[in-house]
């Protein structure tokens, strides 16, 4: 079962933004889509986490990584270019 865990978790993290996308955009306030996107990105990166060690693990936990340091980069280019 662990080492399913890595693509059960991509699938979660692309099942969040496509449920966003298709069925709550507009039709609910922004804290409850704030609070799904954490709920599923969380779970996501808990079920890569405790998947089994290996290729997929080390990829899936690298693609979030980069993702939360993009996320990053983008608030703070955004906060300086806005001052």
């Amino acid at each position: 079962m662990r080492k399913n865990l890595g693509l059960v978790s991509i699938i979660i993290f692309i099942l969040t933004f496509l449920i966003m996308k298709f069925f709550m955009e507009g039709k609910v306030s922004g804290m409850v889509g704030t609070n799904f996107l954490i709920a599923g990105v969380g779970v996501s990166v808990l079920l890569a986490i405790f998947s089994e060690k290996g290729r997929v693990k080390t990829i899936v936990l690298s693609l979030y990584s980069l993702l939360i340091v993009g996320f990053i980069m983008m608030v703070i280019l955004y906060r300086v270019a806005h001052m």
